[in-house]
């Protein structure tokens, strides 16, 4: 197991955290919930890609409309569920000092100093509202059976409710494993020169100042930010192939360009939002009562 810090902007961050796929005791049978889900996991996931091996129809037409809403997760969360879930057997290993974690970060825009800090934040943050979210999910399910009744169709409905009612555990349990590891002092932050690299070279393309890349000092993984006065995005898409065939790990590409886009989006949006407010007070300021 292995942790990232990607700063995406001046103000927030994605963690990332590569797995080492656990190999099971010779004889050992898994329990029966892990079981179902690694059924069920199967399953959804082979269903899903013969849909949208389609070439039109409305199987098409869902998995389209599925992958939107998939993409509209804020990417907090998927970083969340990437980080193994706090079990009673990793809680034991907790307790007997065990993993050492290695964090990879870029140290030309995140001071050593606040990388504590900003795993701290990142683990806990996001707890509350994905508790709220688990079970205010786990409620709405039962109210999507009635769906079942439709002909033909399977229960789209239940089906996104149960997921997201999952998607939120495994997020407000990978923060609580996350949260264990930095308490525990098993985090050894580690910084990156080939990480450092792609970031002066965005610097470059991006034009923002060392002055600027600085305010990554106060880098956090808050989704609680209104506003963007002073943010600057640090990353580009594209940039998360890079990173990603630097460590070999294919995956990380789709995460880090999720966020990028996400954060690209909100500036711009928040972006658009102060400009018409402004207009809205010039107009009011040069009216004919002013």
């Amino acid at each position: 197991m292995r942790l990232f810090l990607l700063p995406i902007s001046t103000r927030q961050t994605l963690i990332y955290c590569e797995r080492v796929i656990e190999q099971q005791p010779a004889g050992a049978t898994p329990s029966l919930f892990g079981r179902i889900a690694a059924k069920a996991s199967k399953t959804a996931t082979e269903g899903w890609a013969e849909w949208e091996a389609k070439p039109k129809g409305w199987k098409k037409q869902v998995t389209v409309y599925g992958n939107q809403l998939l993409r509209q997760i804020p990417h907090q969360e998927w970083a969340l569920k990437g980080i193994p879930p706090l079990t009673a057997k990793r809680l034991t290993q907790l307790g007997e000092g065990q993993p050492k974690v290695e964090c990879l970060y870029p140290a030309r825009v995140l001071h050593a100093s606040r990388v504590e800090r900003v795993l701290e934040q990142l683990a806990t943050e996001r707890q509350p509202f994905h508790r709220k979210r688990m079970w205010q999910s786990a409620a709405v399910a039962p109210l999507m059976l009635p769906f079942a009744l439709i002909p033909m169709i399977p229960n789209l409905p239940l089906g996104y409710m149960l997921f997201r009612t999952w998607s939120h555990y495994r997020a407000l349990n990978g923060g609580r494993y996350l949260q264990a590891l930095q308490s525990g002092k098993l985090i050894t932050a580690t910084p990156s020169k080939a990480i450092d690299d792609i970031y002066e070279e965005s610097r470059r393309v991006l034009q923002f100042t060392p002055a600027e890349s600085d305010l990554a000092a106060n880098i956090s993984g808050s989704s609680s930010i209104t506003s963007s006065e002073g943010e600057t995005l640090l990353l580009r898409p594209s940039d998360g192939k890079l990173i990603a065939d630097v460590f070999n790990l294919p995956e990380m590409q789709i995460e880090i360009e999720r966020a990028v886009e996400q954060v690209e989006l909100a500036l711009g949006a928040k972006h658009d939002i102060t400009i018409e407010k402004k207009e809205s007070l010039d107009r009011v300021w040069n009216s004919p009562l002013h």
